[in-house]
């Protein structure tokens, strides 16, 4: 046969190769040169917000508000006590939560915005399905990523938890 009566078969096999490669590529392409660049500081533990960020970028622990005349335990909540939340420090480069204390936490300048300074955001699981084979409407609260410029980077969260005691709460993105 001629490559003219071969063309048609050709294109019928190529077309499809050629468009999962370009698929690929717009999908890869992003995740080799777009990487967040800042690190930040997060909690587990506790569903009582024990931190948080000033208008300076400093982090302080947080006290529920005075009632007759006495400070209330800020963690306690009908009648349960549930511990301080642990702090860590996720270092992006190297991917891993660290646990710190507040007094390492604040020797860093935090901003308490959503977004980075280089636009990543954390979000949290999405479908646990493939759609369309395997379509799901639930979303995993527990599992964290980095989102943002064609990424959706999972946070290896420092500590092995159970669903009853976990508790991510962003306290803010290292600036210095």
């Amino acid at each position: 046969m001629k490559l003219k009566q071969q063309l048609p078969l050709i294109l019928a096999f190529a077309a499809p190769v050629i468009l999962i490669g370009i698929t690929a590529l717009t999908v890869y392409i992003p995740k080799l040169h777009n990487k967040p660049k800042y690190d930040f500081i997060y909690t587990i533990g506790s569903y009582y917000p024990a931190y948080a960020v000033d208008a300076s970028g400093h982090i302080f622990e947080e006290t529920a508000p005075i009632q007759d005349g006495e400070v209330p335990n800020p963690v306690t909540k009908g009648g349960y006590t549930a511990p301080i939340p642990q702090l860590y420090y996720y270092d992006v480069a190297t991917q891993k939560g660290t646990p710190i204390t507040l007094d390492q936490a604040k020797k860093h300048q935090l901003s308490a915005l959503e977004q980075s300074p280089d636009g990543y955001s954390i979000g949290y699981g999405g479908n646990d399905g493939v759609f369309p084979f395997f379509v799901s409407d639930s979303n995993n609260y527990n599992i964290r990523y980095i989102q943002g410029h064609g990424i959706n980077q999972k946070i290896n969260i420092a500590t092995p938890i159970d669903s009853y005691n976990y508790n991510f709460q962003m306290i803010g993105w290292v600036i210095n």
